[in-house]
């Protein structure tokens, strides 16, 4: 029996060698296809790191004057009506929904919540907590990003599938129209008596050339964070852009973003009355393609920065 002990010894050693070589084979082969997956949805999402740079010219001289006529390329990124950096990256489900959880607001941080003393449409319900209900209200129809589509009246519009489109922009005019702003003409109006804060100013503030910023599509105009940035710095109450100081961020506040490009894809949302463990509020907004919630804790995990924290005041036009 010893003998056979003995002779046994070696066998199992021998299969516990190839176990052993057979999971580390496996390892090594899972290991190649998780990077090769991130390396694909790296490139899928087109994700844009740093703004881009233009190319170097060599300085062209007139024969007559020897002065240096060189011409700059334009840059080829300020085409783009809704640049977006990458696809949808957040989570697909809210865990914190499910029973068992509770869902934080002002109230639990010892925060009294901002009631405008305006009523423009006169429904009962101040301004900026219709700009809040109004924004939820639009993203209960859970709409499909699209950036290229154009409306003839201007605001969103279901498509041919039955499926309502729109962008990031069209979240802040729904609340704004429930308060009963007509924000498409308020924005057209600015544009038509103040070209120079849509053009001008920002490329004094060093956010693009000036004749990159191009207005005038009455269709579209509004519907362009590029647009809203100036209408907003000009139109609302400017509030501190610190998510620290969670007590100045409100419902119905609307907060605007830049992204690794600037101004040029930039985002734009509404203040929820939904806060997370820190007290730093949840967005309403829609970001990108792919989006499946619509409510996020996304002031402090964004990659964009935060340049505008407004609130409306009604709209003190001339």
């Amino acid at each position: 029996m010893r003998d056979l002990n003995r002779s046994e010894t070696p066998r199992k050693l021998g299969w516990m060698a190839l176990m052993i070589i057979a999971v580390l084979a496996f390892t090594a082969a899972c290991g190649a296809s998780v990077r090769e997956s991130d390396e694909s949805t790296a490139a899928r999402s087109g994700e844009v790191t740093e703004a881009p740079t233009l190319p170097v010219v060599s300085p062209t001289l007139d024969p007559e004057t020897e002065a240096d006529v060189t011409t700059t390329p334009e840059p080829t990124t300020v085409t783009e009506p809704y640049p977006t950096d990458t696809e949808y990256v957040g989570p697909a489900f809210d865990y914190t929904r499910m029973p068992g959880h509770y869902i934080k607001t002002g109230a639990d941080f010892g925060i009294e919540t901002y009631h405008s003393p305006l009523d423009k449409n006169a429904n009962g319900i101040d301004d900026q907590t219709d700009i809040l209900l109004g924004a939820k209200k639009y993203l209960e129809r859970k709409p499909q990003y699209n950036a290229s589509s154009y409306f003839a009246g201007g605001y969103p519009e279901i498509n041919e599938n039955g499926v309502w489109e729109g962008v990031c922009t069209d979240v802040v005019a729904a609340g704004l129209l429930a308060a009963g702003y007509e924000f498409k003409s308020l924005v057209d109006a600015d544009i038509r008596n103040h070209p120079e804060w849509f053009t001008t100013e920002l490329a004094e503030q060093g956010l693009g050339r000036e004749g990159a910023f191009d207005i005038g599509e009455d269709k579209i105009d509004f519907r362009r964070v590029r647009v809203l940035y100036p209408f907003f710095e000009h139109r609302a109450e400017k509030l501190t852009t610190d998510i620290t100081d969670i007590e100045a961020w409100q419902p119905g506040d609307i907060v605007i973003f830049f992204g690794s490009s600037g101004i040029w894809n930039g985002h734009i949302a509404v203040i929820s009355d939904r806060r997370a463990d820190d007290g730093v509020p949840y967005v309403l907004h829609h970001a990108n393609e792919g989006q499946t919630l619509y409510e996020e804790d996304y002031l402090t995990s964004t990659n964009k920065t935060i340049v505008g924290h407004y609130r409306w005041n009604g709209f003190n036009g001339e």
